[in-house]
């Protein structure tokens, strides 16, 4: 479940078993259930139980791939994907959807943009940060593009 995104069928399924067993469910007789799933996936300190939706931890989970992916490139699995995904020397690597594509992959790029808006920088000894090439502020351009823009001659 941390390396293969499920599908969201399997998901639910699993949340379904669980909840069946919590109410005391089975095929044949089917009891009341005083509180809605949703209300008992509340944290404890919201008036839950602090259970989670299998959805929300499989995508918990490639959210943490993500971050592996930016964070640790020392790591060998890390090296791996890189490699065969052809973002070896990316800071922050550029993740899209390739053809035959592994499910890992998948889940990475599915959670992709979750992540990506989170990640801020720290700059430190500027070896790893490239001035002209890497984005500053969310949703600009590099500063490269804004430098080679045509200024009209009076």
């Amino acid at each position: 479940m941390q390396i293969v995104q499920l599908p969201c069928l399997l998901c639910d399924e699993a949340d379904r078993i669980c909840h069946n067993f919590l109410w005391g469910d089975n095929v044949d007789h089917r009891r009341y259930h005083a509180i809605g799933w949703h209300k008992l996936c509340l944290p404890k300190e919201h008036g839950g139980l602090g259970l989670r939706r299998m959805r929300d931890l499989n995508t918990s989970f490639m959210m943490k791939n993500c971050w592996s992916l930016i964070t640790e490139p020392h790591k060998l699995w890390v090296k791996v994907v890189r490699a065969m995904y052809k973002c070896l020397n990316d800071t922050i690597p550029k993740v899209g959807r390739r053809p035959n594509m592994s499910n890992l992959w998948q889940g990475i790029c599915d959670s992709w943009n979750l992540v990506i808006p989170q990640v801020r920088w720290r700059v430190g000894n500027g070896r790893r940060v490239n001035f002209w090439f890497d984005n500053w502020l969310s949703g600009n351009s590099p500063l490269f593009q804004k430098a080679l823009v045509d200024i009209p001659l009076v």
